[in-house]
């Protein structure tokens, strides 16, 4: 089987995770079928081994490239390759190429119609999105969803009634190796604190804010606890402004920020950490989770849906709108170490109930076969 692999909008975070995890799953399980991978021109996918398989790398150079290369190169790649079957990895498909299509919805604001965005491009981007989506999804026979959460309030927006497959996001591949990196020399010279690790690079939902108010309101009561938080400076006005309102409040010795952290220095800043703090206000998964649960660190995040759908009793949940919910969370977590031990072994069993990347591919695949083989409707 020809199948057309679409990745090129998968390129950051998470994203990254997913795509290349994916698709190193895909030659693994599956290396029988003829495969055309679109990726990112990133050094995550430039570093894969695609054997003998087609490859794109993909750079957008701005927006309406992207909008051209979206809207009418990639159709004129299909018409070339003639696929048997196409797999959209990063929230879209094709219109009206006649050819079987399965698309993983992976952008949280795509499913979540309560939550509203401060930032107005980025508003009228997402609206544009969900337009193209709509005028996608009756071309689509397959929707996969990361967890149960996503494909409910996805459901609920948009009535979608071709077939699902649930498709969690889970641990990488490779092993991970502890790593004298300089950010793990950092924290280790916080011994005597409680350290927090709030990891991710700055997006509006990911709520970094929260941790200036809270620091600025309980300096006092939060004296021994220092959070590591991993912003790039170079992120936007909005990740510039949080930085620059650590030192504006002298908060840099409460609030220390380390920078990106590198896909494999990972396990080097968690083994470093006491807890991961994470008072985020949508995702469709997030893989920190389950990161924090592989390296032992008791989990302190927002009380809402997916977090509680993920992490199950192996959290303790807060209100990521308020600054004494999260501030009585963290105190509750240091001062009780037989709590913090019974979160991680929580946590260790919790992570017996994800599937491998291996086993969620395989199903994957097998759907996509039976599906290929149906008439489209």
């Amino acid at each position: 089987m020809k199948i057309l692999i679409l990745a090129h909008n998968l390129r950051r975070g998470g994203g990254i995770v997913l795509g290349t995890n994916a698709i190193t799953s895909i030659l693994k399980v599956a290396p029988y079928h003829d495969y055309f991978f679109i990726v990112p021109k990133t050094p995550e996918y430039q570093h894969l081994d695609y054997g003998n398989k087609k490859v794109l790398f993909y750079s957008p150079r701005n927006l309406f490239g992207r909008f051209l290369f979206d809207s009418t190169n990639l159709k004129e790649i299909c018409k070339r390759y003639n696929p048997d079957f196409i797999l959209g990895l990063g929230n879209f498909g094709l219109t009206k190429t006649g050819i079987k299509q399965a698309v993983l919805i992976q952008r949280a604001h795509l499913a979540y119609s309560d939550y509203r965005i401060k930032n107005v491009l980025k508003r009228i981007k997402t609206i544009i999105q969900i337009a193209r989506l709509k005028k996608m999804l009756p071309y689509i026979q397959m929707l996969l969803f990361q967890t149960e959460t996503m494909k409910r309030r996805f459901l609920k927006r948009y009535g979608y009634e071709g077939e699902i497959f649930l498709f969690p996001n889970i641990m990488p591949n490779h092993p991970f190796n502890l790593i004298d990196t300089p950010q793990f020399r950092i924290l280790k010279q916080y011994k005597n604190h409680f350290k927090l690790l709030q990891l991710g690079a700055y997006y509006e939902h990911k709520n970094f804010e929260l941790a200036i108010k809270l620091f600025t309101k309980y300096r006092r009561e939060l004296n021994d606890v220092v959070l590591f938080i991993t912003i790039s400076p170079h992120a936007g006005v909005k990740a510039r402004k949080v930085l620059q309102d650590i030192q504006r409040h002298h908060l840099d010795r409460c609030i220390i920020n380390i920078g990106p952290v590198e896909y494999s220095h990972l396990a080097s800043c968690y083994n470093a950490s006491d807890a991961l703090f994470f008072p985020t206000l949508l995702e469709s998964f997030s893989a920190t989770y389950v990161e924090a649960m592989r390296f032992g660190l008791p989990i302190i995040t927002s009380d809402l849906d997916f977090a509680h759908e993920i992490c199950g009793d192996a959290a303790i949940y807060f209100n990521p709108h308020s600054v004494e919910s999260s501030k009585d969370a963290i105190i509750v977590l240091k001062d009780d170490l037989g709590l913090r031990r019974r979160l991680i072994e929580k946590g260790k069993l919790r992570l017996e109930s994800f599937p491998s990347w291996d086993t969620s591919i395989s199903n994957l695949i097998k759907a996509m076969e039976r599906l290929a083989q149906s008439k489209i409707t």
